[in-house]
């Protein structure tokens, strides 16, 4: 992981979402395009990409299912190929029907099947996860700069059929990059202190086998050296549960190291146990001379496991992450990044033309959006890879700022502050999008992430489906856009504070961990000072 080979693939990543994507970049000309070929509403018009960006979301529980069978890159060829034929068809289309079944169904369902990236990215990095997300949804924003004058350019001389045809042969190009998702390196251990369904998972350089601890003692007792003392105490698994949460890093708690058995002889000791084992568990107490603080081992016999709660056993669960309020920020916290963004990008061009603003002009604010999208993709991960800013942070004040320059668009005529506006917007917009699948990665682990992913991007797409009846009511009813704006900020506010909420309440549970784990340590250290004082 984190090699020069993981760095290959997510420029893949990127380049596959240069091409497959171009369309969904290029919403605003395709329903500019649109009106002008087919004698339709505003609502009828932006139908088909929206559809084709919907059936993307909803297609991605069956893309995470799929991929617990099928090769992702295999998926990634089909969706690459499909999704570039129904383009090209869209060729002959003679209404709106064939439109929305080809260019928003059929295409939008084939570049649902790309919805694994962000499990392709887990899988190859560990370390740099949010820069290698950033450069892989950085081929959204890439295709955002290239491809919307170029549609333009080819619907001006060609029409939108003939443009759709050539656009869908460009996009067969992304067939290449799947191949380099080819066989991903195996997954590394787990470091985290984070409980992990039956048994708590300390880092790697802590983990340390209770006869390891024995040879070690008896080593130093044979050579009459004394650098080590051993003892065996007793702790219940609520003062364990405080040690883990208290403060430091993952491989100790107020300086003292932390080691478990391994999981392996634990889960298959447990899939035989219905009890509910010991509530108290034996710890070795290792004293290093030289070292202020002595080591702890969690000490029970081979094959003697801490038997799962019906509450561990439903955690444990393929969908177990759906009982955690976190998921459903996060999801939604998704939903509204990819209605903002997927509503901007569609109506725009409309929008600043019935300000005065020419075709062309109209066209270069996408590429301004685009721009600073890009810059935000590829770099504003270190800021959270850095710990400068707490992830939840970054999403309630960067949700902040995209609220407030939603809320200002309408009120500004000058076409120099619709770029200032679009460029924030932009970068808002890239700076929260790449740590969705940091934070899921973080919430629920690997193994799961596809299907979490999956179901999150249906939230988005359900909630895609109103984008064309709001467009409908505020354009063709209220002949302004300016409520559509007004609408999508208040929202975006809104999560700002579910954001703010949830750092207050990260903080306040934090604290009380805090204070256990200070009440619990004087206990532990109480008891090693009797053992050793009975000792001597």
């Amino acid at each position: 992981m984190d090699s020069p080979r993981s760095w290959a693939v997510a420029a893949a990543c990127c380049w596959i979402n240069v091409f497959t994507f171009a369309l969904v970049r290029s919403a605003a000309i395709v329903y500019v395009a649109l009106l002008r070929a087919f004698p339709v509403t505003r609502e009828q018009a932006s139908w088909p990409v929206n559809l084709s960006v919907v059936c993307y979301f909803l297609t991605g529980p069956i893309a995470g299912v799929l991929a617990r069978y099928i090769p992702i890159w295999k998926l990634t060829v089909l969706g690459c190929l499909g999704g570039s034929l129904a383009v090209c068809v869209c060729y002959f289309a003679q209404s709106m029907l064939f439109l929305d079944v080809f260019l928003g169904v059929t295409h939008g369902t084939c570049i649902g099947l790309l919805a694994l990236f962000s499990v392709v990215i887990n899988q190859h990095f560990h370390k740099y996860r949010a820069m290698a997300s950033g450069i892989s949804n950085a081929g959204f924003t890439i295709g955002g700069l290239i491809f919307p004058p170029v549609i333009q350019l080819l619907a001006d001389h060609y029409g939108i059929r003939g443009a759709l045809l050539l656009v869908g042969a460009l996009m067969l190009n992304s067939v290449a990059g799947a191949f380099l998702q080819r066989h991903p390196p195996k997954a590394q251990p787990e470091t985290s202190t984070r409980v992990k369904g039956d048994e708590y998972t300390i880092a790697d350089d802590a983990v340390q086998d209770p006869k390891e601890g024995d040879a070690m003692i008896r080593k130093c007792e044979e050579s009459g050296d004394t650098c080590f003392h051993g003892s065996v105490v007793a702790v219940s698994d609520t003062e364990f549960s405080d040690i883990k949460d208290g403060p430091g890093t993952a491989s100790e708690a107020n300086g003292v190291p932390l080691q478990t058995r391994s999981s392996a002889a634990t889960k298959e000791h447990d899939a035989d146990s219905d009890g509910e084992g010991d509530d108290s568990v034996k710890f070795r107490v290792l004293e290093a001379q030289g070292s202020s603080q002595p080591k702890v081992v969690k000490d029970h016999a081979p094959g003697v496991a801490i038997k799962k709660s019906a509450w561990s056993r439903r955690r444990s669960s393929l969908l177990s992450f759906l009982l955690f309020p976190a998921f459903y920020l996060i999801s939604f916290s998704l939903s509204v990044i990819l209605f903002n963004m997927s509503t901007y990008m569609t109506v725009i061009v409309d929008f600043a033309v019935d300000r005065g603003v020419s075709k062309w002009n109209a066209v270069y604010l996408i590429f301004a959006y685009a721009v600073a999208d890009l810059l935000a993709r590829l770099g504003s991960g270190w800021i959270t890879d850095r710990r400068y800013l707490l992830k939840s942070t970054m999403m309630g004040s960067h949700f902040v700022l995209w609220g407030a320059s939603l809320y200002m668009m309408p009120l500004c005529n000058q076409y120099y502050c619709q770029v200032a506006l679009s460029v924030l917007s932009g970068w808002c917009n890239g700076s929260t999008l790449i740590l969705i699948g940091v934070l899921f990665m973080e919430l629920v682990g690997i193994d799961k992430l596809g299907v979490c992913f999956g179901i999150a991007t249906t939230f988005a797409g359900l909630l895609g489906l109103a984008r064309p009846s709001l467009i409908g009511f505020y354009r063709d009813t209220q002949g302004d856009y300016e409520g559509l704006f007004g609408l999508i900020g208040g929202v975006t506010w809104g999560m700002s504070l579910l954001w703010l909420c949830n750092y207050a309440s990260e903080w306040w549970v934090s604290h009380k961990k805090r204070e256990r784990s200070s009440r619990t340590w004087p206990k532990l250290a109480a008891i090693f000072t009797s053992e050793q004082q009975s000792r001597s």
